[in-house]
């Protein structure tokens, strides 16, 4: 006689690490750790002084950049995505901005012109942007007094490919299998 219950404890076994498995986690950095020189933060890396500032953050501390400073963050090294990023643009001077550039050739520049001065923080998704980086530059070159709180950063993994979660299917093919293997060793019993 088959019995079903061999069948589901397989399905199980191999389901269970794939359901497991999640897409690489999404990183946000806060900039709430101790002010050091350089900033580390999530494996992150802020340098050249970054400064961190405790005043107009979403919560906590921020990094402050004022006329003509530059940042750079980094992954020693390692390839990831810039997801997304808020900031706030202060003062009225002209031409208060800032500019994001990745190593991949892509910038987007911020002014108080398109985002008006003191007006609250802004959120940007990036999409793809600022994708496969192994460095961002945040930078007032042109003058600028700018405040970056919570920004989210993803590690690549290698491969570049698109991580597609399993459907809520798969959970019920997995339940639905050890229901029958159950049942089946029941009526056996």
């Amino acid at each position: 006689m088959f019995h079903l219950a061999r069948p589901a404890a397989i399905a199980g076994a191999i389901a269970i690490p794939i359901l497991s498995a999640g897409a690489a986690g999404a990183v946000s950095i806060g900039f709430e750790g101790p002010d050091v020189d350089p900033y580390v933060e999530a494996g992150f890396t802020f340098d050249p002084s970054a400064r961190l500032v405790d005043g107009n953050c979403l919560s906590g501390a921020c990094l402050a950049l004022n006329d003509n400073d530059v940042v750079e963050m980094s992954a020693g090294g390692a390839a990831f995505t810039l997801s997304s990023i808020n900031f706030m643009l202060l003062g009225q001077g002209a031409p208060n901005a800032f500019t994001v550039s990745g190593d991949n050739g892509a910038s987007q520049t911020f002014s108080v012109d398109d985002f008006g001065a003191n007006s609250g923080y802004n959120f940007i998704d990036f999409g793809a942007l600022f994708a496969s980086v192994t460095a961002i530059t945040f930078d007032t070159l042109g003058g600028g007094n700018v405040r970056i709180d919570d920004l989210t950063a993803v590690f690549d993994d290698g491969d570049n490919s698109t991580i597609v979660p399993l459907p809520a299917t798969a959970l019920l093919l997995v339940g639905a299998l050890a229901t029958l293997g159950w049942a089946g060793r029941r009526r056996a019993a």
